[in-house]
């Protein structure tokens, strides 16, 4: 059995804000540069910064678009031993592939509401803080496009998974 894999129920999704974000880029890239002027203590932090700030200013000279997303993961168990158990591999996943999750101590409606499909607002992209800004390709690279689910027994509109089983939508 491959063990880097979630077993509960899941949703991944990645919500994007396709607004250009050079100029809050070039913003805090030009407040980066004035820290790292005025702080010498914190510049070796403030360097790194800095670096990462050149590279999208690089990016954006040859045209790349700069757009701003959020990855959003949300678990279910039948129990809170299941969940917890669910918890600790999707962690354990990301820690992995180099990423950071972060927690919420029970549930989050309005970020709940935000992670289903089209569940996205101006007002929670704008409270949230948890979009970052990228370019625009690895965020199609990224993007959660396939899925598996057990069906729902009798479907209105019959939609296939790559494993089989159908999922019923009714329009």
């Amino acid at each position: 059995a491959n063990r880097r894999q979630i077993v509960t129920p899941f949703l991944l999704t990645l919500n994007i804000d396709l607004d250009s974000q050079e100029k809050n880029i070039r913003q805090k890239g030009n407040l980066i540069l004035a820290q790292r002027n005025a702080l010498p203590a914190l510049r070796s932090k403030i360097e790194k910064k800095h670096a990462d700030f050149l590279k999208a200013f690089d990016l954006m000279e040859k045209g790349d678009k700069f757009i701003q997303g959020m990855f959003s993961l949300t678990l279910s168990g039948k129990s809170a031993q299941e969940l917890q158990s669910a918890v600790a591999a999707a962690d354990a996943l990301w820690t992995q592939l180099g990423y950071k999750l972060q927690s919420e101590a029970g549930l989050n409606v309005p970020l709940f509401l935000a992670s289903q499909p089209f569940g996205i607002t101006a007002d929670i992209i704008k409270k949230s803080r948890r979009f970052r800004p990228a370019p625009a390709r690895p965020f199609a690279m990224l993007a959660p496009i396939q899925a598996d689910w057990t069906g729902t027994g009798r479907p209105a509109m019959p939609c296939p998974s790559r494993g089989g089983p159908l999922q019923g939508t009714d329009p």
